[in-house]
């Protein structure tokens, strides 16, 4: 079972200059501190879930192939979730083992990890 929606991933680094049709982006932070980047659109996986006795199967990963292929269909460059993580589970190294990187450093504080992958 997968939800996705339209997103937005921001390279605020310029890693990704070689991709064309970015938007230049920018806002103050809560320090009013001025960040920039460049905006494109991405595919946002909102939930992702495959059953806990066929996770070995490969389900999960044929789902993110096919997610890739239509986001790449419909001009988004980049796949974008938040990995969930707690205790008991964590979703991060699925999304590792899947060509995601993360989008931030990962805070306890937080039950989720930003993540994203080229398509």
């Amino acid at each position: 079972m997968f939800v996705i929606s339209p997103g937005i991933f921001v390279d605020n680094d310029g890693e990704f200059q070689d991709i064309p049709y970015g938007k230049p982006w920018s806002y103050f932070d809560e320090d009013a501190q001025m960040q920039s980047g460049t905006m494109y659109p991405s595919l946002e996986i909102d939930y992702l879930a495959v059953r806990k006795d066929v996770r070995e199967c490969g389900y999960g990963s044929r789902i993110i192939e096919e997610l890739s292929l239509r986001a790449k269909k419909r001009n988004f460059f980049f796949l974008t979730v938040d990995a969930y993580h707690t205790k008991g589970y964590s979703a991060i190294p699925f999304y590792e083992k899947q060509g995601f990187f993360a989008l931030q450093e990962y805070s306890e504080e937080f039950n989720t990890l930003r993540m994203a992958r080229r398509v």
